[in-house]
């Protein structure tokens, strides 16, 4: 048993409410996270069904969606070594497009990272 979506992700985004990582609040700043984990532990093909990942590695997001992936219910994301900025009272939005049209939008609490 596979607990999965029926739509597929097509666009993935994370932005910053204030400048992070050399780039300005609100702009694309998705290279600067990985996917570290996945729950469950299978991505699966939302053209065909197929599993195309099975693997507990971390992809990048580009990665996972190429893919073309159905939504996972619970994806882990981790800054990279690339985004090894401090920052205080930063907030990040995270944007996924579905095969569907549906856009889902989330914003994390405001944080400080060290």
């Amino acid at each position: 048993h596979f607990p999965y979506r029926l739509e597929g992700v097509t666009v993935f985004t994370i932005t910053a409410n204030k400048p992070f990582n050399g780039v300005e609040a609100g702009k694309d700043i998705t290279e600067c996270f990985i996917i570290e984990q996945f729950s469950p532990e299978i991505v699966f093909n939302y053209e065909d069904y197929s599993v195309c990942f099975d693997n507990a590695q971390s992809v990048t997001v580009s990665q996972w969606l190429s893919m073309k992936p159905l939504a996972s219910p619970c994806l882990l994301l981790r800054l990279t070594d690339k985004a090894q900025e401090t920052a205080s009272d930063i907030a990040f939005t995270i944007t996924m497009t579905l095969t569907d049209g549906k856009v889902l939008t989330s914003t994390t609490p405001m944080t400080n990272l060290l």
